[in-house]
C-alpha cells in the first residue's frame, strides 16, 4: 500500500533527498540505530535498518512528511522498524527453539550440537529461558527509547562489555554521568519490573 499526498514527499523528491545525503549523516543515523540496540533486538545491523527505511520510503510504504527533516525521519522510521523486527525476531527464535527440540538425534545439525546434553526437559527450560530473556530485553529497551545514554549503557551490557572504564569511554560518560545513568536505569527498571533480574550489576 502506498501513501501519497501533498503533505508528504513524492518518490521522486525522496530520491533527490537521498542523493544529497552526506556520509556523515548516514554514520550519525546508523549510530542512533546501534544505540537503540538494533542488532541485539531485531537481528539486523544498523546498515540493514537504514536500507529498510530507504526501501520502504521509496516504495511508498512509509510516508515522509514534508515538515520532518531527514535525520529525524530516519531516526523515527528506523526505531519503528527495529520495534517491528524485534517482535518477529522474538517469535522466530521461539519457534526455531521448539523446532530444534523436535529434530531427531539421528539428524545432526549445528543447532542441535549447541544444545546441552541434558534431558529434554532441561533443554526445553533452556530455550524457554532464552525466549524470556529476549522478550524482557526488548521491554527494557523500550523503557529507554528516548534516553541515548541509557541505551548505550544497555548495549554495552548486551555486548558483554561490562568493565566500567570501557563503558564510560564508549558511551562518552563522566564518572558522574555514569553513576546517574546506572541509577536512572535501576530505578526505572525496578519500578516497571519489580521482580526482574538484577542484570545491571557490572564490574567496577
Amino acid at each position: 500500500m502506498t501513501i501519497e499526498n501533498d503533505e508528504h514527499y513524492s518518490t521522486v523528491e525522496i530520491e533527490d533527498l537521498l542523493a544529497a545525503l552526506q556520509e556523515a549523516s548516514i554514520v550519525k543515523i546508523c549510530r542512533a540505530y546501534n544505540l537503540l540496540g538494533c542488532e541485539a533486538r531485531s537481528g539486523y545491523a544498523a546498515a540493514d535498518i537504514f536500507g529498510m527505511v530507504v526501501t520502504e520510503s521509496l516504495s511508498g510504504t512509509r510516508a515522509w512528511p514534508r515538515d520532518v527533516n531527514l535525520e529525524t525521519y530516519f531516526h523515527q522510521q528506523g526505531r519503528s522498524i527495529i520495534d517491528r523486527e524485534a517482535k518477529k525476531y522474538q517469535r522466530h527464535s521461539l519457534l526455531e527453539s521448539h523446532d530444534e527440540l523436535l529434530i531427531s538425534p539421528e539428524m545432526p545439525s549445528s543447532a542441535i550440537a549447541q544444545l546441552s546434553h541434558g534431558s529434554p526437559e532441561s533443554n526445553i527450560e533452556q530455550h524457554q529461558a532464552l525466549s524470556f530473556l529476549r522478550e524482557w530485553t526488548n521491554k527494557v529497551f523500550e523503557l529507554f527509547s528516548d534516553d541515548a545514554q541509557a541505551l548505550c549503557y544497555l548495549n554495552q551490557l548486551l555486548a558483554e562489555k561490562t568493565k566500567k572504564s570501557v563503558v564510560m569511554e564508549i558511551c562518552n560518560l563522566t564518572e558522574t554521568l555514569y553513576n546517574n545513568v546506572r541509577k536512572r536505569i535501576k530505578d526505572k527498571v525496578r519500578k516497571r519490573f519489580p521482580k526482574g533480574i538484577a542484570w545491571w550489576e557490572i564490574e567496577q
